[in-house]
């Protein structure tokens, strides 16, 4: 039996949408399908496009969900919906968060204290 599911997720530093799963009816309770493994997979690959130079993307890629119980639901109700425009505006804040990232490692490694510990 199929079975609908709620999460509240989110990416990176990305602000917080709804998504709604349907859980197959095949599905097994020890191996569950990853339901944001295609979004995961997504998000990657749009990194990976446009920075190709950089190489772990796990932090930003990594879903970090939690599942909605049913008597909750109109809390949330104010929450974008996680679809294919919000998925744009998320591979749009991740590429800053990452671009942001990495210029701040090479300004800190550029730091006349990174030089004294050897870092350069």
């Amino acid at each position: 039996m199929e079975k609908k599911k709620l999460y509240v997720v989110s990416f990176g530093n990305s602000r917080k949408y709804l998504m709604e799963y349907t859980v197959p009816a095949h599905a097994d309770q020890l191996r569950k399908p990853n339901p944001f493994a295609h979004i995961e997979a997504a998000l990657r690959a749009y990194l990976e496009r446009h920075l190709p130079e950089a190489n772990d993307f796990t932090y930003y890629t990594s879903a970090r969900a939690t599942e909605v119980c049913s008597g909750h639901r109109d809390r949330y109700a104010d929450y974008p919906a996680l679809n294919d425009r919000s998925l744009q505006e998320i591979e749009h804040e991740l590429l800053n968060e990452v671009r942001d990232g990495r210029a701040n490692r090479r300004i800190s490694l550029n730091a006349p204290f990174a030089q004294i510990l050897g870092r350069h």
